[in-house]
This record gives structure tokens, C-alpha cells and sequence, in this order.
């Protein structure tokens, strides 16, 4: 369920007075940064032929998979066939030479991924990933993420990371097209759909041992995405665009009209000073089940740092408890039994602090307002077919439920 992409270049994109609004001018600009999720790696068996197979979930606690609603704007909207039938806009031949590999045997496009391309290709000397970014994408933006993982990979920590590969032109990223590309090592194992009491705390074991290590990396690039609670011009944006979508007949842009104001309201009771405070560490910024590998009952490589930036570790931790830890019943409340559970096994390898658990909650009602914004972009730019009414609303339940519920959230999740 997941968005990021509000730093001061857009502010000075976007003139957000009324009159000269142009929504879909300020739709690309934030799209250049956003977050909208993928998936990247299918099951792959060890002589080059693609399973469709998932894993059965393990006992003891399970997760209802409507849950991907939460932050519907980075909804993944991943499918679990593969998809054979798909070629690529390139000569994946001419890359793996341009990478020092081999002739192609086989290959087959990665399952999901809205932005991003992927492809799964078997050399007769290695199996590797075909990553295609997204035009929105900058060159920085790879470098920093390029930086993070190979700085991680050399950390010490026992987990695989897609490791970018080197071409023969000394280059961990070439153009193709027009596009950018790199590759990096297939890495074996299963991405799960569901999420169970035993990979809720893997994960969080894994992630705390991340910001551990990030901690002390040096990484020579900036990449800063910062939430509306650090930079407003969301709060502009979500007022223009109610004035512009006033009379409309689309039940679900009616919706977010009449309830814009309530999340604006929202929004600027935050206390974003105490947010500033917090250290910034390099992230991952798209942790859910779709993004870790698993062999057996196993965590053994995390994937897709596409949206990796310098932030806090909270953000990280709310996008898993958004994705992972939703209530059964009711997906847009937060299950606070398996959250506990999540900060707990967290806790137990880098201990967050009672200021950044009690910040837990409004880093949710931004990420929410955020998703709120962005399917009214994507359905007025004729990219919102599959959206409903009720996806709309859950959204916004789900902004007001942390709202309203931030104390009881906050107490819950101090509990030692």
C-alpha cells in the first residue's frame, strides 16, 4: 500500500493559485519523485524454469490480503502469473554482452511493476535481473540508491541485496532508448503475498539491523523526499485542486471534495517540529512482503530500494506496519497486536526512542493524505480505471482512524 517526491523544486514548479492551476503540469512534476510500488523477482527454479507457486503461509497469524489498500496510491497491483507473452523494448542480447555475460537462453518479464520494468533473464553462465527504471527516475537518484545497497552489501549483514553490476565499460548503468538500465544478480527464493507472526518479526529483525548499519555509512549523493509534515506544499496542492474539481459528476472525485478540507484540517495539527529533529539515515522507504526474499521460513535478501532516501527510520517502520499489520476486519485500522509484536522484535536490535514511536501515527496520516491526493491525479489523468469509490474512502478512513486513535497507538506501542 503505498509516495514521496515534495522537495523545494516542486514548490517552485507548481503555481498553486487557482486561476492558473494546471493539474496535470503539477501531477508529472510530483510524479518524478514519487513512490509507486513494484514487485521484481519471480520464483525461478534452479534449471531456469518460472514457478508460479507461493509459499503456504506459516501458523500462528496471518494477515488479510485486502490489506494492500492502505496507501492506495502505491498499491502495487501485483499479479501472480508471469508474464511469458512480453518482450522487451530492447535487445536484452546486447545487454548481457555490454555486462560480460553470455548468450540469452531464456527469459520472462517480471510479475507487477507499474513504472519500472524488470526482467528475469538465464545466460548459460548466470541468472540475472534486467532492471529498467522509470523515466521520472534521475541519474542522482540511481547513484544514491546504487550506493546504499553496495554499501550495505559490504556492511557485514548476512542478507543478499541486488548488488548493481558492473559492464564492461566500467559503468553500473548504461541508456538504452533513452532509458536507464542496470542489472544486478538474480537473487533465489520466494516473495510471499501474505504476511505471518513468524516473517513479521524477520522483517523487523532485518530492518532494524539495516538502520543499524546505516547509521554509520557516508553515502556521497543526496536523495531527500520529505513527507507534507516537513514540507507543506501538499496542503496548497490538496486546496487548488478542490476548487478545480468543484461539479464534478465522478462519484469518487465528489468524495474527495467533500472531504479535502477535514484532511487539510488534519494535517495542520501535526506537530512537525518534533519530526525535523529526528536523525535521517539512508532507508529503504518500500518495506513490505512483496520486497524481502525468503527461502524456506528464512529472510535472506531485501529488493527494490527503488525508493531509498535520507530519512527516518519511523517512515520505514510505518510503511511496513501500513502494508503488514493491518487489522483483519477492518484493513484501514492498524492491527495493534501484530504492530506491538513488530516493535518489539525491532526494539530488540536498535531501540527507538519513546519521541520517534509517539511520531509513529502522523507519519501515517501523511503518508495517507498523500495517497489520497494522488488518486485524484490518476484518475483525472485517465489513469484511474481500476479505482473505486471504496478504495477512495478507505483511504480517508484510514487518515482519520490514526487521527483519531493516535493516543491509544502511541501507548500501545511504548508498551515495553
Amino acid at each position: 500500500m503505498p509516495i514521496q517526491g515534495k522537495g523545494p523544486d516542486l514548490k517552485g514548479a507548481i503555481n498553486l493559485s487557482p486561476s492558473n492551476f494546471d493539474a496535470k503540469k503539477a501531477g508529472e512534476v510530483y510524479k518524478k519523485s514519487c513512490k509507486i510500488r513494484q514487485a521484481e523477482i519471480p520464483a525461478f527454479d534452479s534449471v531456469g524454469t518460472f514457478k508460479n507457486e507461493l509459499p503456504a503461509p506459516m501458523c500462528g497469524y496471518s494477515v488479510n490480503p485486502s490489506k494492500r489498500f492502505t496507501l492506495d496510491r502505491r498499491d502495487m497491483e501485483r499479479g501472480i502469473q508471469l508474464e511469458a507473452t512480453e518482450h522487451p523494448d530492447f535487445d536484452l542480447a546486447d545487454i548481457m554482452t555490454q555486462f560480460g555475460f553470455g548468450p540469452v537462453i531464456g527469459f520472462r518479464k517480471a510479475r507487477g511493476g507499474r513504472v519500472n520494468q524488470n526482467w528475469i533473464v538465464q545466460t548459460g553462465d548466470a541468472q540475472v535481473v534486467v532492471r529498467c527504471v522509470a523515466r521520472e527516475r534521475s541519474l542522482n537518484d540511481l547513484r544514491f540508491e546504487h550506493a546504499f545497497i553496495n554499501d550495505l552489501s559490504r556492511s557485514g549483514l548476512t542478507y543478499r541485496f541486488p548488488i548493481p553490476l558492473i559492464s564492461t565499460s566500467g559503468e553500473s548503468v548504461i541508456v538504452k532508448n533513452g532509458i536507464h538500465i542496470w542489472v544486478y544478480e538474480y537473487i533465489e527464493g520466494l516473495t510471499r503475498v501474505s504476511s505471518t507472526r513468524g516473517s513479521i518479526g524477520l522483517i523487523a529483525t532485518a530492518m532494524a539491523s539495516i538502520h543499524e548499519a546505516a547509521q554509520h555509512l557516508t553515502i556521497p549523493h543526496s536523495k531527500i523526499t520529505p513527507l507534507v509534515i516537513e514540507d507543506p506544499w501538499l496542503l496548497g496542492t490538496m486546496r487548488s485542486w478542490q476548487l478545480q474539481l468543484q461539479g464534478s459528476a465522478d462519484e469518487r472525485i465528489r468524495f474527495f471534495c467533500d472531504h479535502v478540507q477535514e484532511c487539510i484540517s488534519i494535517l495542520e495539527g501535526l506537530d512537525c517540529a518534533r519530526y525535523r529533529m529526528l536523525p535521517r539515515i539512508p532507508i529503504h522507504g518500500d518495506w513490505c512482503m512483496a520486497n524481502v526474499v525468503f527461502a524456506a521460513d528464512e529472510l535472506i535478501g531485501i529488493i527494490d530500494f527503488d525508493h531509498c532516501c535520507l530519512d527516518t527510520a519511523i517512515r520505514d517502520i510505518t510503511a511496513l506496519l501500513q502494508y503488514e499489520c493491518v487489522d483483519a476486519r477492518a484493513p484501514f485500522k492498524l492491527d495493534i497486536s501484530a504492530a506491538q509484536f513488530f516493535i518489539r522484535c525491532y526494539n530488540r536490535v536498535s531501540p527507538l526512542s519513546h519521541e520517534e514511536v509517539t511520531l509513529i501515527p502522523a507519519v501515517a496520516i501523511a503518508e495517507s493524505a498523500d495517497a489520497f491526493w494522488w488518486k485524484m491525479y490518476e484518475i483525472t489523468n485517465n489513469q484511474g480505471g481500476t479505482i473505486t469509490l471504496s478504495r477512495i474512502e478507505d483511504l480517508f478512513r484510514t487518515l482519520c482512524w490514526f487521527s483519531s486513535n493516535e493516543q491509544e497507538i502511541t501507548s500501545a506501542l511504548c508498551e515495553p
